[in-house]
């Protein structure tokens, strides 16, 4: 996977010291943000987590591109661990840092990570630095500041411009170094070519213009160093006070071969799992997230999706092709593309009542129970949000089978007042 990586740090016009650092290693497609505490040690903090998460990551690497390159996406997310641990690692070395010397104690830093290999993208997040990802035209921010201001937001405790008022609503309520560990949000998917992200500190995010800075020209501007600079320049006309820090990185043209999944495929899935009701609740990341979990499988004609009468703890989604539906070996139905095939099977273990196979060579998309459950109890929200489109769906189901034994009884009366009484002859 072919990348063009830029970053630039500088203590600004208000600031004597630079408490920020980054990182940047193309060989391993890592890039690492950090934005230390304001001390006179806070550079020490984010320097030394840059260096950690770099050195764990090294280490490791050969382990996470074996991962990386298994046909299952499963097994891929595997990877999520390291990066993960690296994180970890990073924490506690800062922690270890201001436990060892009094001069030192409360130092902290922020934390982002980026890790680019094999044609996916994991991201690893602390603090409130912020991931941007311009795909297609669509800039997302991939990232959650972790600040009182959002929890309150989130909370609905207050207003977002109440909340903007509180004192201490900038406060962080996740960082490393004041703990020895730390809730890392981690996120992996697909690479596309021509992926843009932007990695920067509060210190750019807080006053860059995104949206009209953030474009697809800009993006494909050749010198990424001098638009890395032009961030950082643009935030401080902006009215930016901090030390400012901006990595760019940009998956190049001519990678699609490398990539496990074309661009087509990848929005095609995305787009896919996005209009199942199910999912209809959930943000952009989180439906990232769960296809992070599902596999990609190419079936051969009459190949056996679900057998009537065997268990099956997967759904299934057809992404491209044709399938058949029978039960008792007698033709039932046929479906294309956009159905959804044992979905029961995510919430039970019974035996299916029919028995599916592909028609012709037909792409599916399956979910598991056991990778879904365990995401859910890692992600809670994300939990809410499924079981609630759950709800809705089965009861558009119930509302549905309801009308149409309405509509049954209506006709079985109507049948009932035109019959005839026969007043033969008796015999």
């Amino acid at each position: 996977m072919k990348l063009k990586i830029a970053g630039i740090s500088e203590a600004g016009k208000f600031r004597k010291s630079n408490d920020d650092a980054y990182l940047i290693d193309e060989a391993l497609g890592l890039t690492v943000v950090c934005d230390g505490s304001t001390s006179p040690f806070g550079q020490e903090a984010s320097t030394l987590a840059c260096q950690t998460v770099r050195q764990f990551v090294a280490k490791n690497f050969a382990s996470i591109e074996k991962l990386l390159t298994s046909d299952r996406q499963t097994e891929r997310a595997k990877a999520l661990k390291f990066l993960e641990s690296a994180v970890q690692l990073a924490c506690s070395a800062v922690y270890k840092l201001a436990q060892d010397d009094p001069r030192k104690s409360g130092i902290y830093t922020t934390l982002d990570v980026i890790l680019a290999a094999q044609g996916q993208v994991l991201i690893g997040h602390v603090g409130d630095g912020r991931v941007y990802l311009l795909r297609g035209g669509n800039l997302r921010k991939i990232t959650t500041d972790h600040t009182y201001y959002t929890e309150m937001v989130k909370d609905q405790a207050l207003t977002p411009e109440e909340a903007m008022k509180r004192p201490y609503s900038q406060i962080l309520t996740r960082n490393l170094g004041q703990s020895p560990y730390v809730g890392v949000d981690v996120i992996q998917f697909e690479a596309v070519a021509e992926d843009f992200f932007l990695i920067c500190t509060d210190g750019v995010s807080d006053h860059l213009p995104m949206n009209t800075t953030l474009t697809a020209d800009n993006a494909a501007k050749p010198d990424l160093a001098a638009f890395a600079k032009s961030l950082l320049a643009t935030s401080e006309a902006q009215g930016s006070k901090d030390n400012l820090t901006a990595v760019v990185l940009r998956v190049e043209k001519g990678t699609e071969s490398e990539l496990k999944r074309p661009a087509q495929k990848t929005n095609e899935k995305f787009e896919m799992v996005r209009s199942l009701q199910m999912f209809q609740y959930m943000t952009y990341n989180e439906v990232m997230k769960i296809l992070s979990i599902v596999n990609l499988l190419e079936l051969k004609p009459d190949a056996v999706v679900v057998e009537e009468g065997k268990k099956s703890d997967e759904m299934y989604i057809v992404l491209r092709g044709k399938v058949t539906i029978s039960v008792a070996n007698e033709f039932i139905a046929e479906g294309g593309r956009g159905e959804v095939i044992g979905e029961m099977g995510l919430f039970d273990n019974i035996a299916r009542s029919a028995t599916v196979k592909a028609k012709e060579t037909t792409e599916l998309m399956s979910l598991g129970r056991k990778d879904l459950f365990k995401l859910m109890r890692e992600d809670r929200e994300l939990a809410v949000k499924f079981c609630w489109g759950v709800i809705q769906e089965l009861s558009q189901r119930i509302r549905a089978r309801s009308d149409q034994l309405a509509v049954l009884q209506h006709a079985q009366k109507s049948t009932a007042s035109l019959e005839v009484p026969f007043f033969g002859e008796e015999i």
